[in-house]
């Protein structure tokens, strides 16, 4: 009986040893992947901003800005990209900002006031 609660006693130290090796190696694995998470999310938001910033810009009148970076025009997907039936398509972009402003707008008041 001494023998086996030996043996008892060692099995379940393995045992709880292995547990929380186990436990330690999923956390820091969990860990790692939501930084990751964060730094997609956080590239991704900048990339979107840029381009926000750059479309809005262009349309100024007498303004030229820039293209976006490589990466963020991969990120957006505005290098094109294949389709399932293998079609591709080239400049999609994410949103379309087109406006017409009335001639009563603000906007169009401040550029008859810059011409």
């Amino acid at each position: 009986l001494i023998q086996h609660d030996q043996w008892n006693h060692d099995a379940l130290g393995v045992i709880n040893k292995n547990m929380i090796n186990q436990h330690t190696q999923m956390r820091k694995e969990l860990q790692n992947r939501h930084q990751d998470i964060t730094n997609d999310v956080n590239q991704y938001t900048t990339c979107i901003a840029n381009y926000l910033g750059v479309e809005i810009i262009s349309r100024l009148p007498g303004t030229t800005v820039g293209p976006l970076s490589s990466l963020c025009a991969q990120l957006l997907g505005l290098n094109g990209r294949r389709l399932e039936d293998g079609t591709e398509v080239q400049n999609d972009r994410p949103f379309n900002i087109e406006v017409a402003w009335d001639e009563g707008s603000v906007v169009k008041q401040q550029q008859a006031s810059m011409e």
